[in-house]
């Protein structure tokens, strides 16, 4: 029903009057009808509702009552949903234009990160998101982004590496290099990996000189 200027005009007010007395299912009474119709009116219950949600206490307790109605079934139901879900480039495009430009506040940020605290990511999704990356070459703009990026962070203080530092202990380390063939010179009869042997000893081997 058109309006003009936010109101609805009398001759389609009318209409809807009629339409709403002919349908049994409808038992709204006029009085409520030409309340609705007032502009002023309307304002003002959008004013207080508007007062009411952005009440910190109000939205707290909406949230938590959200979080409540999602029992496990209901979350398993929603991944498996999301998982058979296509999703077309044109709808990938919008969703990425409404994206870009925003700007989060920093409140906004500290809810993020406390959200995420203490969540640990399973093996399986490592995985998924390692051979995701793998293969993708960077663009030479995106490469530059980066380097930005890690060079204004600011440096590492030394109650974090304090904490780095805690985290690590009792961890096996890593050892990422591959193990060296175990070589014996036959001149000092000395064992020792590939490299140093190769270097230091048979046909160079002070036994010989």
């Amino acid at each position: 029903m058109p309006l003009k200027n936010g109101v609805i005009s009398a001759k389609d007010f009318k209409k809807l009057l009629q339409t709403l007395r002919e349908n049994p299912k409808h038992n709204v009474s006029d009085e409520k009808l030409i309340a609705a119709a007032d502009p002023a009116r309307r304002e003002k219950i959008s004013n207080s509702l508007r007062d009411y949600y952005q009440k910190q206490e109000h939205r707290n307790k909406l949230s938590q009552e959200i979080k409540a109605s999602y029992t496990e079934a209901r979350k398993e139901k929603l991944r498996q949903a999301g998982k058979n879900r296509i999703w077309r480039e044109e709808t990938k495009q919008k969703l990425s234009d409404s994206h870009k430009g925003v700007k989060l506040t920093d409140e906004h940020k500290k809810n993020i990160g406390l959200a995420k605290k203490g969540m640990k990511q399973t093996p399986e999704s490592v995985k998924k998101r390692q051979l995701s990356n793998k293969g993708k070459k960077r663009s030479a703009e995106t490469i530059i982004k980066m380097k930005a990026a890690w060079t204004k962070r600011s440096p590492i203080t030394e109650e974090t590496r304090k904490k780095i530092s805690e985290a690590q202990k009792g961890k096996p380390k890593l050892n990422l290099r591959k193990p060296q063939q175990r070589l014996t010179c036959p001149h000092c009869h000395l064992e020792g990996g590939m490299s140093a042997m190769k270097h230091w000893h048979f046909d160079k081997c002070k036994k010989m000189m």
